[in-house]
């Protein structure tokens, strides 16, 4: 049976391709010696077919119809681009048609289709059907490091076999982001001091700037880093004593007044979440910041509390005791010098005593 692109006759060395010239018959398409140009319908091809035909004998030879097979049945850009999640499955279809012209199964198939630049062959051709899938047998598809697969490019060569010409067309799969990666920290914990006397409202740690805070090796939105302190079962009154205004920074303001004489360290839990738009697929973790707070020099000197004499109302006289170095030579002092004493009761009630050692033989010790 002769083929729509044959020729009849005696020769097998000669047949009829759907060329410019119409009339002229050329040797078979391994003999061709042809330029690699571009031809409409996307693609490569090594020749470009023009709309003519041509008779041989009795048979009449239609260029389109044979110019038409590897080429795109559809409009739009001459590449495929399709997108897939990064670890997918294996076996999962990147592309269900690509809807090129022509047959490469049954008993007269009229193009031959393979895969060039198939890079660690992530991709597999089932070319009777057309369909691409994804091969990742034994392996992930990982967009984030180390792998840090973003795309992949394969060619499909599709191989006229009426005519012997060559289309290469491009798929280029772009591998999405997923958030599968949770934020981590640097360090384990974390660390500050602030003054007892420190105004509220001020910043007491800075310490997640640059990258010494929390990161995340996931893309886009799934990567970026906000900062939030957590309720403490051990610890209930750090998280209303600090906070963190601004949460892409991760900066800690003092939010209350600090009273060392009633807590001298806090334990503050920060939790790091990425940024992922459906809050329940949101990744988190957790650090610890030890917060220690500096005595600052906000109390006056007070005398040791008051002890009632039994059934008085009388205080028991404060004894003070002082060790003195054996043969330590005395310190004397000016005569008529006077000595203040100022004392304040819890109340803040001021007291004033004055006393006066005088005498030329004192001394004090």
């Amino acid at each position: 049976m002769i083929g729509p692109c044959e020729m009849s006759g005696p020769s097998p060395k000669f047949f009829s391709v759907c060329s410019k010239f119409s009339d002229v018959p050329l040797f078979r398409p391994n003999l061709l010696s042809s330029r690699m140009i571009r031809g409409r319908g996307g693609g490569h091809s090594i020749v470009k077919l023009a709309k003519k035909s041509s008779v041989k004998g009795d048979h009449k030879v239609d260029d389109v119809e044979c110019g038409v097979y590897c080429k795109l049945a559809r409009g739009g850009p001459p590449a495929t681009i399709v997108a897939i999640d990064e670890e997918s499955r294996n076996g999962t279809i990147l592309v269900d048609n690509m809807l090129i012209k022509g047959t490469a199964g049954g008993p007269d198939p009229t193009i031959e289709l393979s895969l060039k630049d198939n890079v660690d062959y992530w991709v597999l051709l089932d070319p009777v059907k057309q369909m691409l899938f994804l091969n990742s047998t034994g392996r992930v598809l990982d967009r984030d490091p180390p792998m840090n697969i973003h795309s992949i490019v394969v060619q499909v060569q599709c191989i006229n076999k009426k005519v012997g010409t060559v289309i290469y067309h491009e798929v280029r799969i772009v591998v999405r982001d997923r958030n599968d990666n949770s934020p981590t920290f640097k360090h384990e914990s974390y660390y500050a001091t602030v003054n007892e006397l420190t105004p509220v409202g001020t910043t007491i740690f800075t310490g997640f700037s640059g990258d010494n805070g929390a990161t995340d090796i996931d893309d886009g939105p799934n990567g970026q880093i906000e900062y939030v302190i957590q309720y403490n079962p051990d610890d209930p009154t750090s998280n209303d004593t600090f906070e963190i205004p601004l949460m892409l920074t991760g900066n800690v303001v003092l939010r209350k007044r600090l009273n060392y004489e009633d807590k001298t360290r806090y334990f503050v839990i920060i939790q790091a979440n990425d940024r992922a738009q459906n809050l329940n697929e949101r990744r988190t973790t957790t650090t610890t910041l030890t917060v220690d707070v500096l005595d600052g020099d906000d109390l006056g000197p007070m005398f040791l509390p008051c002890v009632l004499v039994p059934n008085t109302r009388d205080c028991r006289p404060l004894t003070y005791q002082a060790a003195i170095p054996e043969l330590r030579t005395p310190v004397s002092i000016l005569s008529s010098f006077p000595l203040h004493f100022h004392l304040c009761d819890p109340n803040e009630i001021l007291f004033k005593y004055f006393e006066h050692i005088c005498g030329e033989n004192s001394m004090l010790f």
